[in-house]
Formats: C-alpha cells, structure tokens, sequence
C-alpha cells in the first residue's frame, strides 16, 4: 500500500468520525420552548361587573336580572373578599298569591326595582389559566314598602288597608370556573343556587291583616369580568 492510498483513507476516516459526530451532536440537541407565564396575582383592591338571571322554581315563580357592581380585596391567589351592589330587576313576576284566603283575591306585590348590598367571598383552585372556584354573597335587597287593601266578607265587605316591607334577606353559593385573560382582567362563568325571603299573607280577620315571610329558592348563572 502506498503513501497516497493510506492518506486517502485516513482522511476518509477522518470525514466518516466527523459526520458521525455531528450527527450525535445535533439528535441530542433538545429545544426547548418556554412558554410565556401570567405575573402572578398580587394582593391589592380587586373589582368585578356581573351580571346574572335567576329562574324561581316556587309555586309562584318569577325571573330576575341582576346587574352587579362588586368591590373588595384579593389576598393571594386563592381568596377574595368584597362587598356588591347594583340593581335587581324583576322582570316576570306574577305576585306573591295566597290561596288559602278567600278573601284575599290578589297576591302581594314584588317592586319592579330593588337595590341589592351584600358581602361576597370567593376561593379559587389551581394555579393555572382557568381556575375553577366556589363563591358566597349573604346580605338583602332593598326596597320601598308597598300600600294594600284587603277585602273581608262576612255579612258585609271589609276594606283593611295595610302597608307591607318589600326588603328580601338573600343568599347565593355559586360554582364556576375564571379564566385568565390576561394579568389584569378575568372572564368568569358561575352557575348558582339562589334563596331570598319574599312577604306572604300569614293571617286575615275582618279587623286585620298580618304578613309574613316566606323563602323561596331559584336557580341562577352568573357572567362577569373582573379587573
């Protein structure tokens, strides 16, 4: 063999190792991509806009509109706490009936128009984009009192007139899930059980009338933004 043919397949050698080394170098290459994470949420005011309908699943039922204006503090990512506000519409409500009195022959009156005022909590789970939670707002709605008259017959037609509180004790649990848009608003969906106080007729007599309070219950969806 001579010097050519062992310089030649040195060098072929030589390229051969080479190849093969940058084919090694470039399979254990891993890319990775980073992706591009929220800031975390930081403690400070927090404010929510939502807007919800309620069903009444009562014998006499109804449905509302709320639309809410909601205030509070966010403690870290897993719990807020605030207080609410706004409007609450009843936007089909055929009275409150009472069957059981002959003589009474309409139902009390609901206001179109009451303001809520409540306090409201929530806790969040995970630590991702969506973050499903539970919520609680507790407090009322407030409203004007309403006139009446009643009539009452025994050997002659009675008039009682009578004024009665439209003010409603409230409760609402929720469930949803808040998604993430970006480090400064939220989207969120909730899906909720719905218990207020409503004035009912609990005793009439030629003389007077006496009202109560029954509770009803509804289901109702929430939708809002928070930022």
């Amino acid at each position: 063999m001579n010097m050519r043919k062992i310089l030649f397949i040195t060098l072929l050698l030589f390229a051969s190792v080479s190849a093969f080394s940058q084919m090694v170098s470039s399979s254990s290459l891993v890319v990775t991509k980073t992706k591009k994470q929220l800031p975390e949420v930081k403690p400070g005011y927090e404010q929510s806009i939502d807007v919800a309908y309620s069903l009444f699943f009562n014998n006499n039922s109804h449905m509302g509109i709320d639309i809410n204006y909601i205030g509070g503090w966010r403690f870290n990512r897993m719990f807020y706490a605030g207080l609410g506000t706004g409007l609450y519409l009843n936007i089909l409500d055929f009275g409150v009936r009472n069957p059981h009195y002959q003589q009474l022959d309409w139902g009390l009156e609901l206001p179109v128009v009451n303001i809520p005022l409540y306090a409201h909590g929530k806790v969040y789970f995970t630590q991702k984009r969506c973050m499903p939670f539970v919520g609680l707002s507790i407090g009322g709605t407030f409203s004007t009192p309403i006139k009446g008259e009643a009539s009452y017959y025994v050997d002659n037609f009675y008039y009682i007139p009578f004024s009665y509180g439209t003010c409603r004790f409230l409760l609402n649990p929720t469930v949803g899930v808040d998604y993430r848009i970006n480090a400064d608003m939220d989207l969120y969906l909730s899906l909720g059980y719905r218990g207020m106080t409503q004035p009912i007729v609990t005793g009439l007599t030629r003389y007077s009338i006496s009202i109560g309070q029954d509770f009803v219950g509804a289901i109702d969806f929430h939708i809002g933004f928070t930022f």
